[in-house]
């Protein structure tokens, strides 16, 4: 899309006018894993945006685990649990959960949204 050249001028006297004030977003490049401490422009930074809340992201125990799962699963859900089933991955999950929390059973929810649904309507 062209702009005719009086636009353009008042554009750029716009986002000079920004920079001036400091008031321009500039978007910075992230180097490495996610987590609470990420490398922005050489430098280590604590990370205040991350919802990697417990440092699992860049966990290598959880690279391991998704690898191996790729190679058994293959990549992608293809759909919800509701909609394409409930796998053995799905069982094996819930019966490990229930014996770590100590209880008979436990129950996946397809998504957080999911969960608040039946927590706020049990």
């Amino acid at each position: 899309m062209n702009l005719p050249e009086v636009w353009q001028q008042r554009l750029r006297s716009h986002l000079r006018a920004l920079s001036d004030q400091t008031q321009r977003r500039i978007r910075r490049r992230l180097h490495g894993p996610t987590g609470p401490v990420r490398q922005l422009d050489g430098r280590d930074c604590l990370s205040f945006a991350s919802n990697d809340y417990l440092g699992l992201a860049s966990d290598p125990r959880l690279a391991k685990a998704l690898t191996n799962a790729m190679t058994h699963y293959g990549l992608g859900s293809g759909s919800a649990q509701h909609l394409g089933g409930h796998t053995t991955a799905h069982a094996a999950l819930e019966e490990r959960l229930a014996d770590w929390l100590g209880q008979q059973r436990v129950l996946l929810f397809s998504s957080g949204y999911m969960a608040n649904l039946g927590l706020l309507s049990g």
